[in-house]
């Protein structure tokens, strides 16, 4: 639906410029009985109506002649859901590299014909010394930049093949695993490093506000083998969680629904990088295990995957040994950037709420900004002080240099070490999510222990740092829900 209303609004834009505004030669011809000589005026109303109405029309026309991709697939067994839907027919899944491909001409196209009827206004101005009208060659910037990006993807694609990514077991299997081999054009002595992540997302409608909420994942670094056709990554996923509790896919047609998606990244030594984005991934309660041989193709078996968590950990986890034997941890004040424009970015809203003349505006922008602004300070005043040694553990958060709270639980009081969900970021249709540490004792108290983990996978190798430190074994759990197998740590 908003598809359609998104090209309406254009194809209604296109006849408005046409024929309802001071450059239309229809309206000239309406209010003059004869046709305006200006080329001039007679171009610009064929310029707005070929490329607003153009993509409105266009795009309607496209919305319903196009084969639909989610349509039900009738006399399908209930027991089978994933052949319901055209696109979770097929264990071979393509990334959205084609389609971004695809749409980035288009959009090319349209900023292209904008960009030649900015520069005709650009000139026109710099000939009346309005030198303002420079800021209008923003566009084609943006149109270049574009251009040269729509370069590199096809020529990646040309290099590199299209990395259609084979699923095994097919369906992925909730309460089994989700596995799956990606040929790929590249030697293995020109790739650096390489990375396979996959999310189960939730999506969500509140009102008009449409959320995400990331359910599960896990990263691991895939294994690279030689076969017949080239080299091939593999990879393979448990998501055997003991609770049988993760969410199969749903249909992306209305909200809510949840989603599994995978994303590839392969950094080559020339320092280039390749992303590609799988969506849509069928995965279904089939308790299915996976085919593939290679040991180190599984994520709990892989020793690259346990290196890349402890050599992001070791920056994150940055313990310095102290006096006592134990070991110390502190987090500084302005150690986030993100506090500053966090900032920058609450002060707008204020500015912005004060200055427009309506009431509503005027309250609920500066109330807005202004909770930003006070967490974002907060962000950079205070500062957490962690010791951790075999007799417990302390906390000490410090605001602006003032002890404001403190824990200390003994190594017996220890329940549990769990993480919750900090603060997340979203980059080319990625979002990441960054967890936090905790300890709760016997009575419940909970105590802040380690900041910032990316991803759950990396939650639970410090959860068994922290567990190795002090010398006592755990059974550790998380909310959201993770396979509570994996955290299991023998008494060391």
């Amino acid at each position: 639906m908003g598809a359609y209303i998104f090209f309406g609004i254009f194809a209604i834009a296109g006849l408005a410029a046409f024929i309802g505004t001071s450059y239309s030669p229809v309206l000239f011809w309406l209010q003059n009985g004869y046709w305006n000589e200006s080329p001039k005026q007679i171009l610009f109303g064929i310029i707005f109506l070929i490329t607003h109405g153009g993509v409105g029309f266009g795009g309607l026309l496209y919305l319903w002649l196009k084969p639909d991709g989610h349509t039900d697939i009738e006399n399908t067994q209930s027991d089978q859901p994933w052949l319901s839907k055209t696109y979770w027919v097929n264990a071979t899944i393509y990334s959205n590299t084609g389609s971004s491909k695809t749409a980035l001409k288009y959009v090319i196209r349209y900023l292209g014909v904008i960009s030649l009827i900015v520069l005709f206004v650009v000139y026109e101005s710099f000939k009346r010394q309005e030198y303002i009208a420079f800021w209008g060659l923003i566009i084609p910037v943006v149109t270049v930049l574009i251009y040269l990006y729509l370069k590199k993807l096809s020529r990646e694609t040309q290099i590199y093949g299209r990395m259609p990514l084979t699923l095994n077991p097919y369906p992925g299997s909730i309460g089994g695993q989700l596995g799956g081999t990606i040929p790929i054009n590249i030697e293995h002595y020109d790739i650096q490093k390489s990375a396979v992540e996959l999310h189960c997302t939730g999506y969500t409608k509140s009102g008009d506000d449409n959320r995400q909420d990331i359910r599960w994942n896990e990263t691991m670094v895939p294994s690279l083998k030689n076969t017949i056709n080239g080299q091939e990554l593999a990879f393979c996923f448990d998501l055997n969680n003991d609770k049988n509790d993760l969410p199969e896919s749903q249909a992306s047609e209305s909200r809510p629904y949840h989603a599994w998606t995978m994303f590839l990244e392969i950094t080559l030594k020339d320092g280039s990088i390749l992303k590609r984005k799988y969506e849509d991934l069928p995965v279904f309660k089939t308790h299915q295990k996976s085919t593939i041989r290679d040991q180190q193709a599984y994520a709990s078996h892989s020793t690259e995957t346990a290196e890349m968590h402890d050599e992001a950990l070791d920056n994150i986890m940055a313990f310095k040994s102290a006096d006592n034997g134990g070991y110390h941890l502190n987090y500084p004040m302005g150690r986030s950037l993100w506090g500053f424009a966090g900032i920058l970015f609450g002060l707008v809203f204020i500015v912005v709420g004060t200055l427009i003349p309506d009431i509503i505006f005027n309250i609920v922008f500066p109330l807005a900004g202004g909770g930003v602004v006070i967490g974002s300070i907060y962000s950079l005043v205070n500062s957490l002080d962690i010791h951790i040694d075999p007799l417990g553990l302390s906390s000490k958060r410090y605001v602006f240099g003032i002890l404001t709270k403190e824990r200390k639980f003994a190594s017996y009081e220890i329940q549990e070490f769990f993480w919750k969900r900090s603060m997340s970021t979203s980059t080319n249709s990625k979002t990441t999510q960054y967890y936090d540490i905790y300890a709760r004792n016997n009575n419940g108290q909970e105590a802040i222990v380690v900041e910032s983990i990316k991803g759950m996978g990396q939650a639970r190798v410090a959860i068994q740092r922290l567990q190795e430190m002090l010398r006592i074994d755990l059974l550790s759990h998380a909310n959201p829900p993770a396979a509570t197998s994996e955290n299991n740590i023998k008494k060391v």
